[in-house]
């Protein structure tokens, strides 16, 4: 029997199977698996306003609120962080700190948060950060989704009451699998 509209499975009466279609975006899977309420992108759009200051302002070195992020695994925020080619140094407490031209990042966990907040200081171009964070929030989402997508398929192994029917890459880079109830 073909599946409803908006319901995810089919039960094939004559073979007594049921089919069931999983879909990994890497905007839900980020929102699932981070369970963060904040998003890095916005957070630091805002950090936009606090640098665009009067000229006739004296310099001086600025303190910044924390931004809560979706970034929640460490591993891989430093995997996309090398990827983007910015090196971290990982510290005993948990934070991951980066420099680069434009300025310096940390990362750090508080008070049972799951996703990461983000603290800039030193920064020397607020729109380069603002830029690369875009970039940076993209390829982590990319690659939780990467990440999600392969321990999925590693627990499938030797699973005889599930089977993978199906897989495929949509246009917007959806994966979608679908899997055969034994």
């Amino acid at each position: 029997m073909p599946a409803a509209e908006g319901v995810p499975w089919t039960f094939d009466e004559e073979d007594e199977k049921m089919s069931l279609t999983i879909t990994l975006t890497s905007v839900l899977v980020g929102v699932a698996v981070t369970a963060a309420t904040g998003s890095s992108v916005l957070g630091l759009s805002k950090l936009m306003d606090r640098f665009c200051k009067d000229e006739t302002q004296e310099e001086e070195q600025e303190e910044y609120e924390p931004i809560l992020t979706r970034f929640s695994n460490g591993d891989l925020l430093r995997k996309t962080l090398r990827e983007h080619g910015i090196e971290t140094e990982l510290m005993e407490n948990g934070e991951i700190l980066m420099e680069s031209s434009y300025g310096k990042l940390r990362f750090y966990k508080e008070g049972g948060e799951d996703a990461y907040l983000v603290l800039p200081y030193d920064l020397k171009d607020p729109q380069k950060v603002l830029e690369d964070m875009e970039e940076l929030d993209e390829e982590y989402m990319e690659n939780v989704q990467t990440f999600t997508y392969n321990g999925l398929k590693e627990r499938l192994k030797g699973r005889t009451d599930l089977e993978l029917e199906s897989e495929e890459v949509l246009e917007d880079n959806t994966i979608l699998l679908t899997l055969t109830v034994n």
